[in-house]
């Protein structure tokens, strides 16, 4: 039960909600898109802290949403970052890898 209740979940982020365009995707998938992405560009060190997925990026709405395109996402955008710091995972972005 437990594995049908996780994978439904799964499959309706990371495979429905997410597309090959950032901004298609639901606001989770695309941040663990973006984090992906992010760990690639600023190896080893990540963009900074308080620049990706936590509180302080949407309060000061860092531009590392617009280098990638995650400001046209629902709940990733400047004025209704509802998402931004719901995630935990792809905060380790801003903090690379060292």
């Amino acid at each position: 039960m437990m594995f049908m209740v996780a994978w439904e979940k799964f499959y309706f982020y990371f495979v429905t909600g997410s597309n090959s365009e950032l901004s298609a995707s639901f606001a989770r998938p695309a941040l663990y898109q973006g984090a992906f992405l992010i760990l690639k560009d600023y190896f080893p060190f990540g963009s900074g802290f308080g620049s990706y997925a936590c509180y302080a990026s949407g309060l000061y709405y860092s531009p590392i949403y617009y280098q990638y395109g995650l400001d046209v996402v629902q709940g990733l955008d400047e004025y209704e970052g509802a998402f931004i710091s719901d995630t935990f995972f792809p905060q380790i972005a801003q903090f690379g890898v060292v």
